[in-house]
């Protein structure tokens, strides 16, 4: 999964948003839509297991950490 839009630190650009999309797609891949997951944001990292939908949200309006691989 290319990592750019994570490093690129722009939220609200259309590479970001993207980007989220894919990760969520591949969350939900790997796990029913209904269980939770840690939530990778800049104000969470990785310490609260949240609805995948929140996470989602988190990612768009905090932002992903740029630690997280």
């Amino acid at each position: 999964m290319d990592r750019n839009w994570i490093t690129n630190g722009r939220k609200f650009t259309r590479s970001y948003t993207r980007g989220v999309e894919q990760f969520i797609e591949f969350v939900k891949q790997l796990s029913p839509d209904d269980t939770h997951i840690l939530c990778p944001c800049t104000q969470c990292l990785n310490q609260s297991h949240l609805a995948q939908a929140v996470v989602h949200d988190h990612l768009l309006l905090f932002g992903m950490s740029a630690a997280y691989t």
